[in-house]
């Protein structure tokens, strides 16, 4: 909900315009209030003037616990209700949809991120709230139009947050969608690949020369050799692993299913990607 206008701007009256002159000008442009009777009662006061400037009527008239001899608690009634609460509902909600059930892991992460910038905000409006006060005594010129801080302070903060959740909305998509061709491209590059690898296994001076280039590298590095200063080899999972796929591979070697059909669609899409691939183990042959 808005903030009313300050009773000053809406009248174009100056900040020493008496009482009474004051609220007979607001009762031409719209009916009084029950809230315009409480004010029009603290209005006498120059220093409940500036409170209902910097703070705004709610702080003037709702604090239980404030009074013109302490100033302060002015401060503190405000910066409760209208400082803490709106940030850190702000706060609840970010963590709400960035969180991993609704927005799924990739957004999840920049949780973190999204927290200590609110969190920014937040330390940002109690420093600007607490430092900052143009109604002292000697700055304020009671000759003009004063201006109403609280109601700056709710257009600025609503403005603030608004573009934040828009801009971070923006950062999320984009990720996503540099995730998402990253991806595509990666599964692309490991179906042609995998068409290479079919050609190769297909051809027996091909598939010779790969065992011997994986034979070689096996011996290099004495049989995989992990931190453990053992090999990998010998570990049983993987020796059974081994087998098993030696297995297979023999058996396909022995069947004489005919994929030509299903092979050539397939070496289409990738022609240039297994010509340069075999064309570089021919010449290493």
């Amino acid at each position: 909900m808005l903030p009313a206008s300050s009773i000053f701007s809406l009248t174009s009256s100056r900040f020493s315009t008496p009482t009474e002159l004051l609220f007979t000008r607001v009762s031409r442009i719209r009916p009084l209030t029950h809230l315009d009777t409480l004010l029009r009662a603290q209005f006498t006061s120059p220093a409940a003037r500036r409170t209902y400037l910097r703070f705004g009527p709610e702080t003037l008239l709702s604090c239980p616990f404030c009074g013109p001899e302490n100033p302060k608690s002015y401060l503190i009634y405000y910066i409760s209700s209208n400082v803490l609460l709106p940030h850190l509902f702000h706060l609840l909600i970010l963590g709400i949809v960035t969180s991993a059930p609704i927005a799924g892991p990739i957004a999840a992460r920049w949780r973190t991120k999204f927290f200590w910038t609110g969190f920014f905000f937040l330390l940002a409006e109690l420093s600007f709230v607490a430092a900052y006060n143009p109604y002292e005594m000697g700055v304020l010129n009671t000759s003009l139009i004063p201006g109403s801080l609280y109601t700056r302070l709710y257009m600025a903060r609503t403005l603030g947050l608004t573009t934040f959740d828009a801009l971070l909305e923006e950062q999320i998509d984009e990720f996503a969608e540099t995730v998402g061709s990253s991806i595509a491209s990666a599964m692309g590059k490991l179906h042609a690949l995998g068409l290479a690898k079919n050609a190769i296994m297909r051809d027996a001076v091909l598939r010779e020369r790969e065992r011997a280039v994986w034979t070689e590298i096996i011996g290099r590095s004495g049989g995989m050799v992990g931190d453990d200063g053992k090999s990998v080899l010998d570990d049983e999972k993987v020796a059974q692993a081994v087998a098993q796929a030696l297995a297979k591979r023999a058996q396909s070697e022995k069947s004489e299913i005919n994929e030509a059909d299903v092979m050539k669609k397939g070496m289409e899409e990738a022609a240039k990607f297994v010509d340069g691939v075999t064309a570089g183990l021919e010449l290493e042959g």
